[in-house]
C-alpha cells in the first residue's frame, strides 16, 4: 500500500510483512512489458523493486471514477474509513503514475501508448485537498520513514 508520496519518492507498506520502506521514483517504471522484450503488456502497471520478505507488489493506476456512497435518493453519504484508505490510496498510486510519466520513466513497450494519452486519471484534479501533492517534494510521512531507516 502506498501511504504517502513527494515529487521523488513514496512510502510503502508491504503487504507480506508490513515493513514500511522509502521508494525512489527514479527506480520505477510506469508500464509492464512482455519479459521477451519490445512488446508492452499493460501501461497502467508500476511494478515495485522486491520487498526484502521476498514479495513482489504492483500498483495499478485507474482511469474510472471512484463511487462515491450515495443513499436510495441519490444523496451523498459520508465515506466509511475503509473506502476512504481506498480512496486515498488509488490517488496515491495514480499520482505516482502520473509522476513517472512526467519523468519519462515509462517501459520502452509502452512509452509510445503513455505518451499518446490525452486525458489524466479523473481522481489527481481532487488531489491537494486529499494528500500531499507530490509537486510539493515535501512528505511528513516519507521523511520520518527516512529517519528511522538512517
Amino acid at each position: 500500500m502506498i501511504l504517502d508520496a513527494t515529487q521523488s519518492e513514496l512510502l510503502q507498506r508491504c503487504d507480506g510483512c508490513e515493513e514500511e520502506r522509502v521508494l525512489k521514483l527514479t527506480d520505477l517504471v510506469l508500464g509492464l512489458d512482455h519479459p521477451q522484450g519490445g512488446q508492452g503488456l499493460d501501461p497502467n502497471i508500476v511494478r515495485l523493486p522486491p520487498c526484502p520478505c521476498g514479495a513482489v507488489e504492483f500498483l495499478n493506476r485507474t482511469f474510472d471514477r471512484y463511487p462515491a456512497p450515495r443513499d436510495e435518493a441519490g444523496h451523498a453519504l459520508p465515506m466509511h474509513a475503509a473506502a476512504q484508505a481506498a480512496l486515498d490510496h488509488r490517488r496515491r498510486v495514480n499520482a505516482v503514475a502520473d509522476r513517472l510519466r512526467e519523468l519519462g520513466r515509462i517501459s520502452t513497450g509502452n512509452a509510445q501508448r503513455v505518451l499518446a494519452e490525452s486525458v489524466r486519471p479523473p481522481d489527481l484534479s481532487t488531489l491537494a485537498e486529499t494528500f500531499d501533492q507530490p509537486s510539493a517534494g515535501i512528505s511528513p510521512a516519507v521523511n520520518a520513514a527516512k529517519e528511522k531507516t538512517q
